[in-house]
């Protein structure tokens, strides 16, 4: 997975200030000697950044109360290595970004990929501003109309996402894409979009006139330099923008963009709902019921759009079936077949040399007294295998640091069935 977790390592990236334009800023990779890559986006396809699929900084709960603006929220998950990662997401008096918001973002992406003849070169140097007018915007939203009220709800959210930022905590929430490590050691604040200008034609004396109604004004706004990194050297994904928009819930939207990018070809995949919480993402503010039965929804949406084949629920997650499958084939999740493996020291040390440890390592990291721990993680990572870039590194991880969620789950431990 390239995500917030696993991003690729870029370039550093150089700011070139443009004389004419203070707000207007390029970006070149120092990579010089390396290959381009050329990323041709399709008319009914649209080319996302990795961390904008990635990083859960969207609130997706509905506020009823327009009184009690959400201003702040914190969104923990677990990287592949199983450590807790966290970052706070803070805004204006308008609240943090919504899937409104986000719909916004990917809208002013898509007109700056189109406005660059729908061709995204790595290490080619490129304008991060973007220029736009508030009908092309509409158009772009699927707007039926063109009235000042969208131009009005389009004007806020653009507010919403540059007055929005990312705080970076002790957990190391944001990664360094290039020494490849999470950020923990120093406060890093990153923004979504900024230098937020509108304006129509210029009067008489030579100053700009604005009209907040007006959809005809030309208007323009800066992504922020940590997206722009990663947009620069071709760190992104490509999506059916047709299926994606033609979706009616806001979650199945979501849902999409992450099984797309997680995916891999793969004919099926599981993903826990705890996984899902964490990315989406929900948290626990609302009860563990109602969360499940919105995902469940998002994915039946997904199976009439027929972008899933089928779907299968059970009490940890979701398997996610993008093509038929073997009516014989066992699920994998059972706990039965699941505690029937690694119940020897053999299996158990086969199943450390499968996933890529030497002999020495397995002398290092196994110790008797974490031999229950070992078993429980391997049958976590044999189900869990499409979700973890890193296998071998995920279960030195959590042989040094424990998982008492995995450990004390019936599941994948008899220690917590004895219990």
């Amino acid at each position: 997975m390239n995500n917030v977790d696993n991003c690729e390592q870029i370039g550093l990236a150089e700011v070139l200030n443009d004389k004419i334009d203070e707000n207007k800023q390029e970006f070149s990779s120092n990579v010089t000697r390396q290959k381009q890559n050329i990323i041709t986006i399709s008319v009914d396809e649209e080319w996302i950044e990795n961390n904008l699929i990635d990083m859960p900084f969207i609130y997706y709960y509905q506020n009823k109360s327009k009184e009690k603006v959400v201003n702040a929220v914190k969104y923990t998950w677990k990287s592949n290595d199983g450590l807790e990662r966290c970052i706070e997401v803070r805004s204006s008096i308008h609240g943090v970004p919504s899937p409104f918001e986000y719909e916004v973002l990917l809208a002013l992406l898509r007109i700056h990929f189109r406005n660059n003849n729908d061709v995204v070169i790595s290490n080619k140097k490129i304008s991060n501003k973007i220029n736009f007018t508030f009908r092309e915007l509409s158009k772009e939203m699927g707007f039926k109309g063109f009235g000042g009220k969208n131009k009005e709800r389009l004007d806020k959210a653009i507010e919403v996402l540059c007055d929005t930022n990312i705080y970076n905590t002790a957990f190391g929430g944001l990664y360094d894409p290039v020494e490849k490590i999470y950020i923990t050691d120093a406060k890093k604040v990153v923004g979504i979009l900024g230098h937020y200008e509108t304006y129509s034609y210029i009067n008489t004396d030579g100053n700009p006139i604005l009209d907040r109604k007006s959809l005809k004004d030309k208007a323009s706004v800066v992504i922020d330099e940590f997206f722009f990194n990663n947009i620069c050297n071709g760190k992104g994904k490509i999506s059916n923008k047709s299926l994606r928009l033609s979706l009616k819930n806001d979650l199945a939207r979501r849902i999409y963009l992450i099984i797309n990018k997680w995916r891999n070809n793969r004919n099926e995949m599981y993903i826990t709902y705890k996984k899902l919480y964490e990315r989406i993402p929900l948290d626990d503010s609302k009860t563990v019921s109602y969360r499940n039965r919105r995902i469940r929804s998002a994915c039946q949406e997904l199976k009439d759009k027929k972008y899933l084949k089928d779907y299968e629920a059970n009490k940890e997650g979701i398997i996610f079936v993008f093509k038929n499958k073997d009516k014989n084939k066992k699920s994998p999740d059972t706990t039965q077949n699941l505690l029937l493996r690694y119940t020897t020291y053999t299996e158990v040390l086969k199943g450390l040399l499968k996933y890529g440890f030497t002999y020495e390592e397995v002398d290092k990291y196994l110790e008797l007294d974490k031999i229950p721990m070992a078993q429980a993680i391997l049958r976590y990572v044999d189900i869990h295998i499409n979700n973890i870039d890193n296998p071998k590194f995920y279960i030195i991880g959590t042989l040094i640091k424990g998982n008492k969620d995995i450990l004390n789950n019936p599941i994948y431990s008899e220690a917590a069935i004895t219990k």
